[in-house]
């Protein structure tokens, strides 16, 4: 049975098992559908199987979630992605949903293949069925991870698909059955978990300016700004990266970008560790995506949902905080700074979030332990705002309007009861909430 207090209140976990890469996000009928890469039999990477979970705001995921696809005789399941049947192809409904995925062979390392397929479902996604043969055959070995949309524009279905090493393969179809190959491109440090969308620009003001850029995106948050004309990307500006940190937590984000209002709303998997032998991984919370133009060029944001905001209330002096998630919005002046957060036996914070005035370090600290994240664009680039979230160990960092973010995971954390935040020296708190 599940303890609740290793589970994380607003970041989706799985109620046992491993989790990894977010699949088949589609959105319908106000449902978002998430589905992900599973062992739903143990806590460690195997038996790859796709589970499926969903929620109305962002915030909430049902549970319990239940594993819908299952390896075979083609492989196991690793990534795809989701899309609604819009035009009726395929001999099904224009209301079903479709999931192109990668069939990984059991015995790849010795010469099995990696394929990619296509499942359906026709009944709201509660369960995937497998169709027969293959969309793309194997074209180096390894290849995966397809993302597949429809472009207006030159009016076909657009399949990114990784190769090797640095490289991936746009493909076109009409009848999402057969996908021609349009061309290949090498992006530096790119690798797996293909995703291109276009997003909106806005200046440094916040005010759009009208302007579109095509954004192509890999696994671990590097991103590339440029041009897409349904055949080809072509790369406008130096590689890019969305997340801080050496060891990156969030990995092989996907999007949804069928939501009616337009947005690209974005989840990662968040590489946390094992707590209690019960779960293992999380979900990054869902942030909508956007591009902010100046001098340094066009830069990726990245806004906590709405959905997420209009769930936050005000917190109340003297309030239980253990069973929600804090959010924080703070100031940093000069000196020595730290919010400091206390759990229920202990008059010492069981965690220490300090900023170093000097540098524009925040300075995670826990026991003996301290952990630097440095904040900024360069050497001389400090910064002192900061909007934090906290959610039983799992910890988000947002900073200069959502352009720079980090995440980090104290497992040891997840079942220690938050009793109350305290702020200390030159700090300024604008905000705190709760979402529960």
């Amino acid at each position: 049975m599940r303890e609740k207090d290793c589970y994380p209140v607003i970041h989706f976990a799985p109620e046992f098992g491993w989790l990894n890469d977010p699949n088949g996000l589609v959105w319908h009928d106000g449902i978002y559908e998430m589905y992900y890469q599973s062992n739903p039999d143990g806590v460690e990477w195997a038996n790859m199987t796709w589970s499926r979970t969903y929620s109305t705001d962002l915030v909430h995921w049902h549970s319990p979630q239940e594993a819908v696809l299952f390896p075979d005789e083609n492989g196991l399941m690793f990534s795809g992605c989701g899309l609604i049947n819009s035009r009726g192809l395929l001999g099904l409904p224009e209301d079903a949903l479709l999931f192109p995925y990668t069939a990984a062979r059991h015995d790849s390392v010795l010469g099995g293949k990696f394929t990619i397929r296509m499942a359906y479902s026709l009944d709201g996604g509660k369960t995937l069925q497998k169709r027969d043969g293959t969309i793309l055959d194997e074209l180096a070995p390894f290849n995966r991870d397809p993302a597949v949309f429809w472009h207006e524009e030159s009016q076909a279905y657009i399949l990114c698909l990784w190769i090797d090493s640095n490289d991936f393969a746009i493909f076109r179809s009409e009848n999402l059955e057969h996908f021609d190959f349009c061309s290949r491109l090498t992006l530096e440090n790119g690798f797996e978990c293909p995703d291109l969308f276009r997003l909106p620009v806005r200046d440094e003001d916040g005010n759009l300016t009208g302007e579109k850029k095509w954004v192509f995106w890999s696994a671990d948050g590097s991103y590339f700004v440029g041009a897409f004309d349904g055949y080809q990307f072509t790369q406008e500006q130096a590689r890019r990266r969305a997340y801080l940190g050496d060891f990156l937590l969030p990995y092989a984000a996907q999007t949804w970008s069928d939501v009616p209002d337009g947005r690209v709303i974005s989840v990662a998997w968040l590489r946390t560790k094992c707590v209690q032998n019960q779960t293992t991984g999380a979900m990054s919370l869902p942030r909508s995506f956007e591009l902010i133009k100046n001098a340094r060029g066009y830069n990726l944001a990245q806004h906590l949902a709405e959905e997420i905001v209009r769930q936050e209330i005000p917190a109340k002096t003297g309030e239980a905080l253990d069973d929600a998630a804090i959010h924080l919005s703070v100031s940093c002046g000069s000196g020595e700074n730290a919010i400091c957060f206390f759990g229920d036996d202990s008059e010492q914070p069981v965690l220490k979030i300090s900023y170093r005035s000097s540098t524009g370090n925040l300075v995670f600290t826990y026991g003996e332990v301290s952990e630097f994240v440095r904040f900024g664009w360069g050497r001389g680039d400090k910064i002192s705002a900061f909007d934090i979230i906290y959610d039983r160990g799992i910890i988000e960092v947002t900073a200069r309007n959502d352009m720079l973010f980090h995440a980090c995971d104290y497992p040891f954390l997840r079942s220690t009861h938050i009793s109350g935040v305290k702020i200390n020296g030159d700090i300024t708190a604008k905000s705190m909430g709760l979402i529960r």
